[in-house]
C-alpha cells in the first residue's frame, strides 16, 4: 500500500471530511493500525471541533475501514451540517 504524506507525516489514508453546505472540507489522516478513537480525538483537537463529534467521526472511520477491507472504493465523505 502506498502511503500518503500529510503535514510531513506518512499515513495510509487521507480522508476528506465535509463540514457543511459550504463545501468546506478538512483532511483526516488515518493509519489502519491506529485506534479510531485516537485518530478522531486528534482530528477534533487539531481542527478545534466540538467533542460532541467524537462518536460520529469514529463511526465514519469504522465504516471507511470496513469498506477498504472489502477492497471497494475508499472514497467516503462524512457530511456535517452545523
Amino acid at each position: 500500500m502506498e502511503k500518503t504524506s500529510y503535514l510531513g507525516t506518512e499515513y495510509d489514508y487521507l480522508l476528506d471530511i465535509e463540514l457543511d453546505d459550504s463545501k468546506a472540507s478538512l483532511k483526516l489522516p488515518y493509519n489502519v493500525s491506529e485506534d479510531p478513537y485516537h485518530a478522531a480525538q486528534k482530528f477534533i483537537h487539531d481542527n478545534e471541533l466540538s467533542q460532541l463529534f467524537l462518536d460520529q467521526i469514529v463511526q465514519f472511520i469504522y465504516k471507511f475501514y470496513q469498506k477498504i477491507k472489502k477492497n471497494s472504493n475508499s472514497n467516503l465523505t462524512l457530511r456535517w451540517v452545523f
